[in-house]
């Protein structure tokens, strides 16, 4: 249980530092207002929501952790090659 506290300690931090400080490096980088370097933001919110939400649902009907995580290393898996 320890393990797992762990894990969502550190993806929560990871997102908390891509939310707030992504939006700073567009505007310090690009030269992007705040506005233009939110909507560059709102994808990434937007689809972190919405798999949020689907795993939510889905993980009551599937009841087991392990079967989600699996399949969503194989994504990013995916997602990344």
């Amino acid at each position: 249980m320890l393990l797992l506290y762990l894990g969502t300690a550190g993806a929560s931090t990871g997102l908390g530092i891509a939310v707030y400080y992504v939006p700073l490096f567009f505007q310090f980088a690009n030269g992007d207002s705040a506005i233009k370097a939110a909507i560059r933001l709102l994808s990434f919110v937007c689809v972190f929501v919405s798999v949020v939400m689907l795993v939510g649902g889905t993980l009551p009907l599937i009841g087991r952790y392990n079967s989600c995580t699996l399949a969503r290393e194989r994504l990013f898996w995916l997602v990344e090659v």
